[in-house]
């Protein structure tokens, strides 16, 4: 998978908690953060819970009537 090999070129989050609910982050993202260095650092549990909103909010956006219309 793409994002296997992503992992394996990225410096380690070692030691790094979730900016949301403060487990061991896992994923990394640099320039989408609010703070000075500019890195969100996020667990599983919240990652999936953004990729599932934004997921909702485009099928929201771009179908006719809704996700459910």
């Amino acid at each position: 998978m793409l994002i296997s090999r992503i992992a394996e070129t990225v410096p380690s989050v070692a030691d790094t908690t979730c900016d949301n609910c403060h487990e061991p982050a896992v994923i990394q993202m640099h320039g989408y953060g609010d703070g000075p260095s500019g890195t969100c650092n996020w667990c599983t549990d919240c990652a999936l819970q953004v990729v599932r909103k934004t997921s909702e909010d485009l099928c929201e956006l771009l179908t006719k009537g809704g996700r459910h219309g």
